[in-house]
């Protein structure tokens, strides 16, 4: 599993917390700016099978082209929160 933030104080939280977890999980946090189709983070997103998101709607709004470019013809579940 990824999580994918684009602030960077938020990725650093959830990877001291991460550290505190025994055993660790199969978990990885990125710092990545996802308005960007160019990012190398859209190579996870392409491969998913479940997305979780916590966008306000125009947040939403915005990504959605760049997610349904993205998953075109895949099979993804895609929850906003």
């Amino acid at each position: 599993s990824i999580g994918i933030d684009v602030d960077e104080d938020i990725v650093q939280v959830a990877n001291d917390r991460l550290n505190r977890i025994h055993p660790k999980p199969n978990l990885e946090f990125l710092v990545a700016d996802l308005m960007d189709p160019s990012n190398p983070a859209w190579d996870h997103i392409k491969e998913a099978t479940i997305l979780t998101m916590y966008f306000a709607k125009e947040g939403l709004e915005k990504i959605r082209p760049l997610l349904e470019n993205a998953l075109r013809g895949k099979r993804c579940r895609i929850f906003c929160c």
